[in-house]
């Protein structure tokens, strides 16, 4: 879906989802699929303690990012936020690891104004 960014299995290309009732946001991106071997890979790189493979991932994010969009000194990018218990635990945000390879592509200003002062769940 050009919108949410959900894969269509369609001709079209806004799903039903953002036809019916549209998103907050203008526009999502996927550059990768979250199916085999992805899952596997984020799995070992969380549980593994291992943010070594997030570079090479950050870079694609980065360079996919910077092609669909033209980006000024009016615009900051943020991480989202962990928990800071859970950051200590796992040793490291992912998604600050993207940003940063986002930053140094763009030039782009980090913003760290998110924080996320109670502990959630995990996703799985």
């Amino acid at each position: 879906c050009r919108r949410c960014a959900i894969p269509l299995t369609t001709d079209t290309t806004t799903c039903d989802s953002c036809k019916n009732q549209s998103p907050v946001f203008d526009q999502a991106f996927a550059p990768l699929l979250y199916r085999f071997p992805l899952p596997t890979l984020f799995h070992q790189i969380k549980q593994g303690k291992n943010p070594e493979q997030l570079n090479w991932m950050g870079e694609l994010l980065a360079e996919e990012f910077l092609s669909r969009w033209e980006l000024d000194n009016r615009f900051t990018i943020m991480a989202i936020p962990m928990h800071p218990i859970d950051q200590v635990i796992r040793g490291f945000n992912q998604t600050e690891i993207f940003v940063k390879k986002l930053a140094q592509k763009s030039g782009l200003g980090i913003s760290r104004a998110l924080k996320k002062p109670i502990k959630t769940k995990h996703q799985g």
